[in-house]
Parts: C-alpha cells; sequence; structure tokens
C-alpha cells in the first residue's frame, strides 16, 4: 500500500508540474517508480502507475503513424482483445502491459507533434546520478546487502528485482546526445565523466547482465570516440593513453594483490560463474512446449491471457524438467506471462507470428536511427548499439518494468536529433 501512496502521489505531483519537461517528467517518474519498488518489491500497483503517467499524457497529439506501427498496433491489441473475452482479464493486462507496451510507447513519443523539444543540460544528468546514488546508499544499508546477502550476494535488489541501474540505462541515450551534439569541455565534460563513472558502479552492483551489456557498450563507444576522435588534439590523445595505462597498470597491481577477494566479489555482483539458474529450466520448457504444440499454436501462440495447465503438451514439458514437485506445480497454475525470457513468453503467447513482429520492430528502430541520424555516424553508432543490446537484454528480463522509459528516452533523443538538424538548416 505505500508503494501505492508514493507512485500515485509521485507521478500526479509530476504530471501537474513536469509534463511539459518530458525528459525531467519521464524520469521524475522512473524515479518515484523505484521508491515504491525499493520499500515494497510488488510491480502489481506500481508499474500500471509508471506506464499510465509516463505513457497517459501523450496519447493525444500523435501525428502520421507509419504502416509497420499501425500493423503492430493492430496484431497485438487483437491479442488484448481476444484475452481480455477468452481468458484471464488480469493475466492479460499483465501481459499486454508489462511485454509489449513498451513497444507502442516508443511511436507514440516518436510521432507525437505536441510533446516540446528541450535541449538537455548535463545538470539533468547530475541530478539523477545523485538520485540513483541515494537509491543505491540506502539498499546497501537497509536492503539486500544488508538483510539479504546470503541469497542475493552483493546484488542491489528488492524482492529480487533490480533497482540499481535503472536510471543509468534511461540516460544512456541522453549522455550520448548531450556528448556527441553539445561537445562539452573542461569541466562540463569532467562532469559527464563522473556521472559515467558512477552510475557505471551502480548497474554493476545491480547484478543484471543486461544492464552492464547495454551500459557497457554505449560507454565505451564514447570513451573509443574520447581517445581517438580526428577532432582531439594530439597531445590530449597521448595524455589521455598515458592516464589509461596508469590506471590499467594500478588495476593489474591491485588485481595480482587481492585477485581471489576482487574476483569473488566481481562473481558475486555479476554472477559470472552460475549458469542462467531456473531461466536455463524455464527455456527448456518454453522448446518442448512449442515443439510439441498443435501446428495454429506455433504460428498463433496460445493468447495472453491463457492458462498454461489447460496444455498437456505444456504439463509434460514442466515435469520433464522439474518432475512431480512444487515447483511444478506452481509453473503449471500459471496464467500469461510466465518465463523470465522475453522471447520465451512471445513464443508461446503469439508464436512465430509474435516473435516476427518483435523483430520487425527492432529493425524498424535500427532503421529510424539510421534515417534521423542522417550525418551523425557516431550518434547512429551508439543508438544503434543501444537497440541492439536492449534486444539482447530482453533473452533475461522478466518483465520490462522500466522498459516503458528506456524506449521513450530513445523516441525523445531521436526528437531531439530532428528538432537538431531543422535548427542547424534554418
Amino acid at each position: 500500500m505505500t508503494a501505492a501512496v508514493i507512485s500515485l502521489v509521485g507521478s500526479a505531483v509530476a504530471f501537474l508540474f513536469l509534463r511539459r519537461h518530458f525528459a525531467l517528467y519521464q524520469l521524475v517518474l522512473l524515479s518515484t517508480f523505484l521508491v515504491g519498488l525499493t520499500l515494497s518489491g510488488e510491480l502489481d500497483v506500481t508499474l500500471p502507475v509508471l506506464i499510465l503517467f509516463s505513457a497517459g499524457p501523450y496519447l493525444r497529439g500523435v501525428g502520421k503513424i507509419s504502416g509497420f506501427a499501425l500493423l503492430f498496433a493492430f496484431f497485438s491489441i487483437s491479442y488484448l482483445f481476444f484475452g481480455l473475452i477468452c481468458q484471464s482479464v488480469t493475466a492479460t493486462l499483465v501481459t499486454f502491459l508489462s511485454r509489449l507496451m513498451q513497444f507502442f510507447v516508443f511511436y507514440v513519443v516518436l510521432e507525437n507533434t505536441s510533446i516540446r523539444v528541450d535541449i538537455p543540460e548535463i545538470k539533468l544528468i547530475v541530478v539523477f546520478t545523485i538520485v540513483e546514488t541515494v537509491i543505491g546508499f540506502y539498499l546497501i544499508k537497509n536492503g539486500t546487502m544488508a538483510n539479504n546477502h546470503e541469497m542475493e550476494g552483493v546484488r542491489l535488489v528488492s524482492n529480487s528485482q533490480p533497482i540499481t541501474g535503472n536510471i543509468a540505462i534511461c540516460l544512456m541515450p541522453l549522455i550520448s546526445y548531450i556528448y556527441f551534439y553539445r561537445s562539452p569541455r573542461g569541466k562540463d565534460l569532467g562532469l559527464l565523466a563522473g556521472c559515467i563513472a558512477v552510475l557505471g558502479f551502480w548497474v554493476i552492483l545491480s547484478g543484471t547482465r543486461g544492464y552492464t551489456l547495454v551500459f557497457g557498450a554505449g560507454t565505451a563507444l564514447i570513451f573509443f570516440d574520447y581517445l581517438f576522435s580526428k577532432g582531439r588534439e594530439r597531445n590530449r590523445v597521448l595524455i589521455a593513453v598515458f592516464v589509461l595505462c596508469v590506471i590499467m597498470t594500478v588495476c593489474l597491481v591491485l588485481f595480482a594483490a587481492l585477485q581471489d577477494q576482487l574476483a569473488e566479489k566481481i562473481n558475486s555482483a555479476l554472477r559470472l560463474n552460475d549458469s542462467l539458474g531456473i531461466r536455463d529450466q524455464e527455456n527448456k520448457i518454453a522448446l518442448g512446449f512449442y515443439k510439441n504444440e498443435s501446428f495454429a499454436n506455433r504460428v498463433f501462440g496460445i493468447g495472453l491471457g491463457a492458462k498454461w495447465g489447460d496444455y498437456p503438451e505444456y504439463v509434460n514439458a514442466v515435469q520433464s524438467v522439474f518432475g512431480p514437485s512444487g515447483v511444478a506445480s506452481k509453473y503449471i497454475a500459471r496464467s500469461g506471462t510466465n518465463f523470465h525470457n522475453f522471447y520465451a513468453n512471445i513464443l508461446c503467447l503469439q508464436g512465430a507470428l509474435g516473435i516476427s513482429f518483435i523483430a520487425a520492430f527492432f529493425l524498424d528502430a535500427i532503421l529510424k536511427i539510421r534515417a534521423i541520424c542522417i550525418k551523425q555516424i557516431k550518434m547512429r553508432s551508439t543508438l544503434t548499439i543501444y537497440v541492439l543490446m536492449i534486444a539482447l537484454m530482453l533473452y533475461f528480463r522478466w518483465s520490462a518494468d522500466c522498459g516503458i522509459i528506456e524506449f521513450t528516452m530513445l523516441a525523445y533523443v531521436l526528437k531531439l536529433i530532428s528538432a537538431t538538424r531543422t535548427m542547424n538548416k534554418a
């Protein structure tokens, strides 16, 4: 109940005073959501509130939508109505909101003509780096690391939901825009680099492989550009390379001296020595079910709100992995979204057609990036990597808890680039 009140009140206040400042508004919504999730660990109320306030205000003002976006909407909404009428209403809504809504929001923001485009300042990155840090320290003192160390290692989670790292991933498109388009120097560049380092620290402590991939790939491109861009003076490059070599040398010395302790901490945070655990078993169940179900279900899926236990092929797949255990009973009794792997859910619930639409969405997003970032190859490469890493991250992701803000920020940055290009032509 506390989480619901915090999320609702915080989101309502943000809606009243901040919704005209799109990036700030979305990041405040995300922070409010994370505070509620930190305190409760429950997504049941906090996620719908996030989605409602994040996407709701911008449903009006949507301009011309592409043919693929309309087709994707028709395909997904048809499953929504079928589930609401013929299957479990709750399971259908949860699956639609947590799995598919993020893709709709991308088009809603990208094609919305009423959203005011504000050039982001570095202070926005600094403020929400501080917010991420405050939440992280709270969890260290009062959360997982304080009370549940044996179960979660050094991961900063609440009820197994990753908390830190979410803000960092959503800031990544804005950080890239500021670096490539605002070209910060001196103190501003130092502030941006410091924020990236701090955010990277919290990403690692989230223990989330997907977040580490997304943030690591994006920052690597920025770091590489800073060191080797042709626009930099040779002396600066040499100094930067020298400093990098010194840092690497110090790290190697520390690693040699504290090898066992450091390796243990890194493995604990990123779970490098672990298999995918329950995800491996779930993937076996999903593939076993998909291979043995009817041709129609392989093509169209079983629906967003289907009860899994109604399908003998699924029951057999679960029992072949877990045997006649309590864990098997839980999986058999579920409806709607079922697996950690996003693609396993889509494959079973919407079939081969669903997987094809998701693949087509990511291709369409990359093509839009290429079309908008016509002459900015570096920004185009960074955003393309961002999209590809998110696509990879969905292999590990249980729910799209922050996927809404990730895609809204991506779409907003694309609008920023379009506006910047228009202003430069004027």
